[in-house]
């Protein structure tokens, strides 16, 4: 029974997580809404989409995913070692040049 609950937590908490960055991207949106330059709009959205939903698993080697930038400021505030911030900031660098490379492609 703890773990079933401990799931049903986890994946509530995630949407709401979700819900929450997606209010704060249409926010940014409606902010730059009155901007002339769309291109830079766009590009500040695809940014602040990256870096707020980009999962990295919470623990190594547990099934459990976590917000990548929350992962990489835990990691390099709290834990002693070589990790710093690498380990969120890692798939974070890689996401951002993915969708950029694919947003520029295809002509933003």
């Amino acid at each position: 029974m703890g773990a079933g609950l401990i799931s049903v937590n986890y994946i509530l908490s995630y949407f709401v997580y979700l819900l929450g960055a997606s209010f704060l991207i249409v926010g940014v949106r409606i902010l730059f809404l009155q901007s002339s330059k769309r291109y830079f709009r766009d590009l500040c959205m695809i940014i602040l989409a990256v870096v707020l939903l980009t999962p990295i698993n919470a623990y190594v080697g547990e099934q459990y995913y976590a917000p990548a930038i929350f992962i990489s400021f835990y990691e390099g505030i709290f834990l002693s070692g070589d990790y710093g911030f690498q380990r969120g900031a890692a798939p974070i660098l890689a996401v951002l040049l993915i969708v950029l490379f694919c947003t520029m492609w295809h002509g933003l």
